[in-house]
């Protein structure tokens, strides 16, 4: 009888930081998703505007190197 109170007791306690550990972690689970989710967005994003940011980059560097070459 003793043991399996020692058990059961145990059991409790553990089964409860168990439950909060299983709701962290599918906390920080559903959190690292959403992330990914925003990640994907982000280098959509990020695409598009390196496209842009490439065009503009080139035309000011020609215009650096022309006045360079033409002072």
């Amino acid at each position: 009888v003793k043991e399996e109170d020692k058990e059961g007791g145990g059991g409790q306690g553990r089964g409860e930081e168990e439950e909060q550990e299983q709701k962290k972690k599918k906390k920080k689970k559903k959190k690292k998703k959403k992330k990914k989710k925003k990640k994907k967005k982000k280098k959509k994003k990020k695409k598009k505007k390196k496209k842009k940011n490439n065009k503009k980059v080139t035309s000011t560097q020609h215009n650096c190197k022309s006045k360079e070459q033409h002072p």
